[in-house]
């Protein structure tokens, strides 16, 4: 899908190996690579293969700012919107929010065999649409949800329905200015 423009090399393997054992099983992976190295990209990957696959419903993302958690939320919207492999692969997940057209006051009215679609998206995140696949079965995707916030934002009381946040990636916490801080990074 073409997340990444550079073939990984051992580090980034272990990496997105360590990341998949923490969505599937519990854990935590702390990583730190290069500014440029491609963490961004690959834990937009990481994102979108738990959501679709049904490995985790409410995934939590941070990041520096709220504009830079906004940005993963818009690309990976654009990645199910546009992406013709995943459309292929994985239908049931892309086709809702195809249909939408870009237009979000649609996905109140989003049904699919007269039942709502619980499609939704929001500046700071989205939910993916709850379809049944063609043998009757709720997809694996159903009502996933992704939200983001910048480190400074409030996360508590981070709550749908019943369920909460299952998993939690935090991507570049603090801005570059901010490295160079003792304090701030004592803070972040």
């Amino acid at each position: 899908m073409k997340f990444i423009k550079w073939r990984p090399d051992e580090e980034a393997v272990n990496y997105i190996k360590a990341l998949a054992s923490a969505i599937v099983k519990t854990g935590r992976v702390h990583v730190r690579f290069p500014r440029g190295a491609g963490k961004t990209s690959l834990c937009k990957g990481v994102i979108l293969w738990a959501l679709l696959f049904g490995y985790r419903k409410y995934i939590f993302v941070g990041a520096a700012t709220c504009d830079n958690a906004k940005s993963i939320v818009n690309d990976l919207w654009a990645i199910l919107e546009f992406n013709p492999r995943l459309l292929a692969d994985f239908p049931e997940a892309t086709i809702p929010i195809r249909r939408l057209e870009g237009r979000m006051q649609r996905c109140a009215s989003q049904h699919q065999h007269g039942e709502a679609t619980r499609i939704e998206s929001t500046a700071d995140g989205f939910t993916l649409a709850t379809v049944k696949m063609a043998n009757g079965e709720v997809c694996p995707s159903a009502f996933g949800i992704l939200v983001s916030r910048g480190w400074t934002a409030g996360v508590r009381g981070l709550v749908r329905g019943a369920l909460r946040p299952d998993f939690a990636l935090i991507d570049d916490p603090q801005k570059q200015k901010g490295a160079a801080s003792e304090s701030e990074c004592d803070a972040i």
